[in-house]
């Protein structure tokens, strides 16, 4: 399981992003950068109109959520990303609905290790809002794959 342990101590602005305690942050945010990739090649692979245009529109959503975490992040938490910070690994999904139900589990446990802490309610609030958005998604997926 993922653990998130966000150090709250202010860093000066404009560092790499890779000291202690911004790095579990950092590697979300990553993954999300992951997800955002293997999305597109779903959206350019689908087997269907509907689902390439489902798929599009979940697209934007998580570019929306991950914009929004990471500038609300770095504000709270008190760090600036460096330029080559946010990096992507390869994610082997063929199936959107397998693919989102992946990045489900992990901003849901990403969620509860921010949930605690209410120097964080803005991330949480950012969270839970976008859970709301996979849930519908994972029911438009569903009917656009049959």
């Amino acid at each position: 399981m993922d653990n998130f342990d966000l150090d709250l101590s202010l860093r000066p602005k404009g560092g790499s992003g890779n000291t202690s305690g911004t790095s579990t942050f950092k590697d979300f945010i990553c993954k999300l950068e992951s997800y955002k990739t293997k999305f597109k090649n779903l959206h350019w692979g689908a087997m269907n109109d509907t689902l390439h245009l489902r798929v599009d529109q979940f697209l934007d959503e998580l570019t929306d959520f991950q914009d929004e975490l990471s500038e609300t992040g770095q504000g709270i938490i008190g760090f600036q990303f460096g330029p080559n910070d946010i990096v992507t690994t390869h994610l082997n999904y063929t199936d959107p609905i397998v693919a989102l139900t992946t990045l489900k589990d992990k901003t849901l446990a990403f969620h509860k290790s921010i949930n605690s802490n209410p120097e964080l309610i803005g991330l949480v609030n950012s969270v839970e809002g976008f859970m709301t958005i996979v849930g519908k998604f994972l029911y438009l997926f569903r009917i656009a794959a049959k």
